[in-house]
C-alpha cells in the first residue's frame, strides 16, 4: 500500500469515526430530554463534551492528510 492510499484509507476512517461521534452526541442528547437525574444529565454532558472533541479532532487530522490549511 502507498502512502497516498494510507493516507486515504486513514482519512476515511477519520470521517467515519466522526459520524460514530454525531451519532454519539444525538443519542445523549435524547437521555439528557428524558431525565431529570442530575448525576445522569451531568455524565451525558460529560460524554457529548467528549464526543465534540474527538469530532474535531478527527477533523484536523483529516485536513492535515489532505494538506488543507491546519
Amino acid at each position: 500500500m502507498s502512502t497516498k492510499e494510507a493516507q486515504e484509507k486513514i482519512v476515511a476512517n477519520m470521517k467515519k469515526w466522526q459520524k460514530i461521534e454525531n451519532a454519539a452526541v444525538a443519542s445523549t442528547g435524547r437521555v439528557i430530554e428524558q431525565t431529570e437525574n442530575p448525576l445522569i444529565r451531568l455524565v451525558m454532558e460529560i460524554i457529548q463534551r467528549d464526543s465534540q472533541m474527538h469530532h474535531r479532532v478527527q477533523e484536523l487530522v483529516a485536513d492535515s492528510l489532505e494538506s488543507k490549511a491546519i
